[in-house]
């Protein structure tokens, strides 16, 4: 989320899937498919918990970094 958009917003999201680069980004994962979990109705604990997915995000670090 861009900062822009939002200010000083936390958000529990855990990565659900990875899609994969073309091009330069060949063979790594270039962007990240995020899940919020979502509450039951009935206020149960789901076993095991669902989660919807979100947005994609690209990461914040340099390719470069991810090659290490």
């Amino acid at each position: 989320i861009k900062p822009d958009y939002v200010t000083q917003q936390e958000i529990d999201a855990l990565i659900i899937g990875g899609f994969y680069g073309t091009g330069r980004h060949h063979g790594k994962v270039a962007e990240y498919l995020l899940g919020l979990a979502v509450p039951d109705p009935h206020g149960r604990a789901a076993a095991p918990p669902q989660f919807a997915s979100f947005t994609r995000v690209k990461p914040f670090y340099l390719f470069v970094q991810i090659e290490m």
